[in-house]
């Protein structure tokens, strides 16, 4: 999912925020208010810089083209001094794509977020959660039905908000109490859970099928 180039916000609450690489979802990147960047490897804490976003020249040293498009990052290491400098493909309330100064492949992070889980009338939301790291998203499904479900019957029981829904359909299982349940989560936000048993599930009874995981889409695709 990359970004292209368009007019920039040289404002750094653009950044501010927790972004993980589309590629690999141990490479972390969290941009603080205070000018400074904590970025992790390994989910572990490698360095902390300190980041400019401007629209000037020089660069890292470097004369670089400025337009009413470019925009540019700096990450000055605190404990070495060192500097990198990137160009900004783009920046949204999701996505964020830069390129090396030296060329390379660009590269994508996504910033994570928390999304809702609204419930279908006859359903009722106790502690549904969705939420995600990079392109892995984690749903949490904890509803109560106010009429019997059957085994069988596919029942449209809410939606997900739409920073949280995937590209393509997703289809997800689990297995609570000897239950086997199907749950489908449609790219437009759509959830829907059948019982693949043969047993139904009472009415007014908790359905807690945990921490289901799905990606928001397939990097290798894009």
């Amino acid at each position: 999912m990359s970004c292209y180039v368009f007019g920039q916000d040289t404002d750094d609450k653009s950044i501010i925020g927790t972004w993980v690489s589309e590629s690999d979802n141990t490479w972390k990147l969290v941009f603080a208010s205070d000018g400074k960047c904590q970025q992790y490897s390994e989910n572990n804490l490698s360095g902390t810089d300190s980041y400019t976003l401007s629209n000037t020249t020089p660069q890292c040293g470097e004369d670089v083209v400025v337009d009413d498009k470019s925009l540019f990052l700096s990450l000055k290491d605190l404990s070495t001094g060192d500097e990198l400098c990137y160009y900004v493909n783009g920046i949204t309330d999701r996505t964020l794509s830069l390129n090396y100064f030296n060329g390379g492949s660009v590269l994508v992070f996504l910033r994570s977020q928390t999304g809702i889980v609204t419930m279908q009338s006859g359903f009722s939301n106790i502690a549904s959660t969705v939420s995600n790291e990079g392109t892995d998203v984690s749903l949490k499904l904890l509803f109560y039905p106010s009429s019997i479900m059957s085994a069988g019957k596919s029942y449209l029981i809410g939606n997900i908000s739409k920073n949280m829904r995937p590209e393509m359909t997703q289809k997800l299982s689990a297995k609570i109490n000897s239950r086997a349940w199907v749950i489908t989560i449609n790219s437009d936000g759509n959830v829907f859970c059948k019982i693949a048993g043969r047993s139904g599930q009472s009415a007014g009874q908790n359905v807690d099928l945990e921490t289901l995981k799905y990606q928001l889409y397939d990097p290798a695709n894009q």
